[in-house]
């Protein structure tokens, strides 16, 4: 049988520690009871986990440790060694069980005891295209009450599935390759220079079907570099005759210039052209002098509507400070 050993340097002792000055807590206690049993371990991972589960439960993290070298031919700290012989069974034997500082209450922002789980793993990659960081940790949660995984993890689990996912292609290439793969509608541009992507359009077919059919209101806004990709990202939604909304299309610009927006729109238009769809009548937009002059250029037909939204929240900024404590009734009428 593999004996499994929780050991520390063979001249540790409490005594030795305060003598030397470490500051060891008073609240220091022996926890050999707690982690001796004459269980047999089918594994390794078995072994490992039941040692871990029982130091959770004593507010006690346990983790792993390996050593490329000794010094003085004595450990440093307290580490699981295996001395192996011809069997696949596993024990334990704990050699010191003094813990040499006070407990922990609580495991939340430990970072080996937050780590998701193979099952919790799956859970979260089940949940994570469609549900927000925190109603995943509330179904963790209930699943599990002693897990403390933070919303953190969540995030880096999504981060290493993404890289792997991609398979070495860079960002742009992957998403280009997903445009393929999945037949959108898509054009991009290239520095001339350096052939880098500068700028990308896409659209979902079924979009441009849903567009035919509800061709006379568009709705146009931009997030500024909020992005991955430091990129503005301009969206154009549709709204149907039950006043629902449909996102249209999609660009990934380099800037917001007057340039750059007249191509994307005038791309659009190309499609709606080719798909034999009316032209919008009606563009609902913020006050952006650069997209009023593309929305011109590429639509000079067609009317333009200042987002309500956007006016309210102009008359917020700008109004409060001038009305003080009557801007709120203000604001009401």
């Amino acid at each position: 049988m593999d004996n499994y050993n929780l050991s520390f340097s063979d001249s540790w002792s409490v005594e030795n520690d305060v003598i030397s000055g470490k500051g060891v807590s008073h609240n220091f206690r022996d926890y050999t009871l707690e982690f001796t049993t004459h269980q047999i371990f089918q594994s390794r991972d078995d072994m490992v986990a039941w040692v871990r589960r029982v130091g959770k439960e004593n507010g006690i993290v346990i983790v792993i440790k390996k050593f490329a070298s000794l010094i003085g031919g004595k450990l440093l700290k307290c580490i699981p060694s295996c001395e192996e012989v011809e069997s696949i069974m596993w024990g334990i034997r704990v050699e010191c069980g003094f813990h040499n500082h006070e407990t922990a209450e609580y495991f939340d922002g430990h970072e080996y005891s937050s780590r998701l789980t193979p099952e919790e793993k799956e859970i979260v990659r089940n949940m994570v295209d469609n549900t927000t960081p925190r109603e995943i940790l509330s179904v963790l949660k209930k699943k599990n009450p002693l897990n403390t995984t933070c919303a953190q993890s969540i995030y880096n689990l999504k981060y290493i599935d993404n890289i792997a996912e991609q398979d070495g292609l860079s960002p742009t290439q992957f998403v280009l390759n997903q445009l393929i793969q999945k037949r959108y509608l898509h054009e991009y541009r290239t520095n001339p220079y350096t052939n880098e992507i500068t700028d990308i359009v896409w659209i979902h077919p079924q979009s441009l079907d849903l567009f035919v059919n509800f061709p006379s209101i568009l709705v146009i806004d931009a997030t500024y570099k909020t992005n991955e990709y430091r990129l503005s990202l301009l969206e154009v939604m549709g709204i149907t005759s039950t006043m629902c909304t449909y996102s249209l299309m999609f660009a990934h610009l380099t800037n917001e210039k007057v340039e750059n927006l007249t191509w994307a729109l005038s791309t659009l238009k190309k499609w709606m052209l080719r798909r034999g769809a009316l032209l919008p009548s009606v563009f609902v937009t913020n006050r952006d002098l650069a997209l009023l002059s593309a929305i011109e250029a590429c639509f000079p037909s067609a009317r333009h509507i200042l987002c309500i939204w956007h006016i309210n929240q102009c008359i917020i900024k700008h109004c409060r400070g001038v009305l003080g404590p009557s801007f709120n009734d203000f604001n009401m009428s």
